[in-house]
């Protein structure tokens, strides 16, 4: 019976290698990302080191990942001529940290854009609505947030946030009702005109303030979709929504699985 292999845990970029295909280690001042490169190892040793990236729009849906497996030196990103790095300047380097360690991975949109996502804080939103909006009984009305948690990964502060990239999201939206008892209360979440999730009360007797919440998975296959959270209530009155961070919004990247 043969014997199984064994690895050297200590070897760095060795025993990834051993594992993963298309691996290469960087050490030249510049390097030009070429088409069977999936992840890259930044040896900053000796100098700086710049990496240059392929158009996006010839690399739709591509990912690269970049792992810092030296200290000392920064190292940089460059996008092609036209190109831009997540919200960063058109034809601009970006400049990363010279801790060891450092990763970063981008994913290409087919158009001008490689989206970044650091692959220990991943993308990640969440706004809520710390003051409050008043609903008029009957009329559907889209949320407005007011106080962001945080947005990062390539996605803005705004109440109708646009996922940029592809991948599977887990998207997660609450209202808090002021306290009525008249009629029904309805919270949606959307995506464009598509309803995603849903929740509803009704026959709110008890004259108690209610909180809704709806919770749903997107799987990304179109560009740019918007999400918006809208509330309703036929109290017969107006009535507030908010005042809390029970009304909120929260949007998390679960893996880049493209669908198609």
């Amino acid at each position: 019976m043969s014997s199984l292999p064994s690895y050297n845990i200590d070897a760095g970029p060795n025993i990834i290698g051993s594992l993963l295909s298309n691996t290469k280690t960087i050490t030249a001042a510049t390097y030009n990302i070429v088409p069977t490169d999936d992840v890259i190892f930044i040896d900053t040793t000796a100098a700086l080191v710049n990496i240059n990236l392929p158009a996006a729009s010839a690399s739709n849906r591509r990912s690269l990942t970049f792992i810092k497996i030296a200290g000392g030196n920064r190292w940089t990103i460059t996008p092609a001529t036209g190109d831009k790095i997540g919200t960063g300047s058109t034809s601009t380097a970006a400049t990363f940290s010279s801790a060891n360690g450092s990763h970063f991975y981008l994913i290409a949109d087919g158009g001008t854009i490689w989206w970044p996502r650091n692959i220990r804080d991943m993308f990640a939103y969440r706004m809520f609505l710390a003051g409050t909006q008043s609903l008029t009984s009957g009329t559907e009305a889209a949320i407005t947030f007011d106080t962001t948690d945080f947005a990062v990964g390539g996605i803005s502060a705004s109440s109708n946030p646009t996922l940029n990239f592809d991948g599977i999201f887990q998207i997660e939206a609450g209202a808090s009702f002021a306290a009525n008892a008249t009629g029904f209360r309805q919270l949606t979440v959307y995506q464009d005109a598509n309803i995603l999730s849903q929740s509803k009360t009704v026959n709110n007797g008890a004259g108690d303030a209610v909180v809704l919440g709806c919770s749903a998975q997107l799987g990304r296959t179109s560009a740019g979709p918007v999400i918006t959270v809208k509330a309703l209530q036929n109290s017969g009155g107006a009535l507030n929504v908010g005042g809390a961070r029970s009304t909120y919004l929260s949007i998390s990247w679960i893996n880049e699985a493209f669908l198609t």
